[in-house]
């Protein structure tokens, strides 16, 4: 039985990304709804839609299954007469146009290039958009030039980013790493964002972004501007508001509830498409867990993880 786990910002969303991954029509599945979702307040804060989709037993032989990109691309390569006689009809009419085509490509390059060399004009200042908060003096250039050691260094260089995003009120800690979610053997020390009012956490989640992709580039960016001053590879985690630690529970409930299920039904089932931090979380939450094993599959942001019965 094919079962695949997704989620999206509406259940409609959730349950076509599951018809894609199972290459199966809407008619050819049952959809159970685990979460409807929330848009949260002013779309913050909001939770995405969850589903379950389970390819239906009759009529789910693979002959009913959309074809995929490549089954196409395979179709085409392996072709029919029809097929071959149009390409065959084409190929002479082509021959002799080839060396024509070239030509009118090179002109109209040529004259793009010329149509697009134009003027860049500044945009006014009235028409600017402004961050609110961010600083509008005295802006630093680089981060301070002495430095006790590099958590002082990337502290302030985080410190830096967040003035100049608008969230001066907010303060930083530092701790070494506890759990899986922090980064525990892959991170050197977990640097806490939290902000200072009632209306913060609302505030920081433009910081955490969709899935944690913000908080993931915030990261990645201080850990660049301070290699560039130091030698080394030491490299530091950033969470704000515990978001990494609330994500980790989550993940790990969900996966003990799909082993529990896989043991169950015997099914094999797919989650979506996550980072690398994500599926970490995931492998080690079921490591220990009887009668189940995982393992990645895909390749780049479509790598996602199989739990299948061991």
């Amino acid at each position: 039985m094919e079962v695949a786990e997704t989620s999206g910002r509406t259940v409609e969303d959730a349950v076509d990304r599951a018809l894609e991954q199972l290459g199966r029509r809407k008619d050819q599945v049952d959809v159970e709804v685990i979460r409807k979702g929330s848009k949260g307040f002013l779309g913050l804060g909001g939770e995405e839609a969850i589903v379950r989709v389970t390819a239906k037993k009759s009529g789910s032989g693979r002959n009913n299954r959309r074809p995929t990109r490549r089954g196409r691309q395979n179709n085409r390569r392996n072709g029919n007469s029809r097929d071959d006689q149009r390409s065959s009809n084409r190929g002479a009419q082509n021959g002799d146009s080839n060396s024509s085509n070239r030509r009118n490509r090179q002109d109209r390059r040529q004259s793009n290039r010329e149509d697009n060399t134009r003027e860049i004009i500044p945009v006014a200042e009235s028409d600017e958009t402004k961050i609110p908060g961010a600083l509008t003096e005295n802006i630093p250039l680089s981060s301070k030039a002495e430095w006790d050691d590099e958590i002082d260094l990337f502290g302030s260089t985080l410190r830096d980013l967040l003035n100049l995003l608008g969230f001066t009120d907010t303060h930083i800690t530092v701790r070494d790493p506890e759990t899986a979610g922090d980064g525990l053997g892959r991170v050197n020390q977990v640097f806490d964002i939290f902000g200072e009012g009632e209306s913060d956490p609302d505030n920081l989640a433009m910081l955490i972004g969709r899935k944690g992709e913000t908080l993931q580039q915030l990261q990645y960016l201080t850990n660049v501007l301070v290699s560039r001053k130091v030698e080394g590879n030491s490299v530091y985690a950033v969470d704000v508001d515990g978001y990494r630690h609330r994500r980790e529970t989550s993940l790990t409930t969900m996966a003990k509830e799909i082993a529990e299920e896989v043991r169950t039904t015997g099914d094999v089932i797919t989650l979506e498409p996550m980072p690398a931090a994500l599926r970490r979380i995931v492998h080690l939450a079921l490591e220990d867990e009887d009668g189940v094993t995982t393992q990645s599959i895909g390749k780049g942001r479509e790598r996602q993880i199989e739990v299948m019965p061991e």
